[in-house]
């Protein structure tokens, strides 16, 4: 919709306690089995990308509103899901059978048909790009800021092991006494 609808109910805001209650956030309109309809008001997060989206599982949609995700029933205008993190895009398997988020370009989210959603590590430093699935696995490339290169990663979608990247955890593995913060 291209803005809150100035007749009628007043559009419901998500979260309940957000921004969304005073201001306008991305606004859409949802169509109950019964033919009735309601409008969301949905908050705004901190990327660009805005998409709505028929979940996997055929019964909820996906709203995301500037990097904010809300999981949505259109039957039931009182309850959601918060999609944690920042979406900065979706990218379906050729099969439609799941959905992969790029969550804050940092690591990936899957979103089944089962209803289903699992998260990888984190395996960016800052940024996903070129990212492609043939629904077995997903590739792309990861950022590594400190020598500014992209880096190839892959992810098996069953199981979430990751290949490649640029970011991981055994990095900080290295004790050092707090005073030696400077040493490599």
């Amino acid at each position: 919709m291209p803005g809150l609808p100035p007749y009628g109910p007043p559009a419901r805001a998500f979260p309940p306690d957000g921004s969304a209650v005073f201001s306008e956030g991305l606004v859409v309109k949802f169509f109950r089995a019964d033919g009735t309809d309601w409008t969301g008001n949905f908050g705004r997060g901190l990327t660009r990308y805005t998409d709505v989206q028929m979940h996997p599982d055929g019964r909820r949609v996906i709203v995301v509103s500037c990097g904010e995700g809300y999981l949505i029933h259109p039957d039931d205008d009182t309850t959601f899901e918060r999609i944690p993190g920042a979406v900065e895009t979706f990218i379906w398997t050729p099969d439609r059978e799941r959905l992969l988020l790029n969550d804050q370009g940092l690591r990936l989210a899957v979103l089944s048909a089962d209803g289903s959603s699992r998260y990888t590590r984190r395996f960016s430093w800052d940024g996903l790009a070129d990212i492609s699935t043939d629904g077995i696995r997903a590739w792309g490339l990861a950022f590594e800021p400190f020598q500014e290169t992209w880096q190839p990663f892959s992810v098996a979608l069953d199981t979430l092991e990751v290949e490649g990247g640029t970011y991981s955890e055994s990095m900080f593995d290295r004790p050092r006494r707090w005073w030696q913060f400077w040493k490599p």
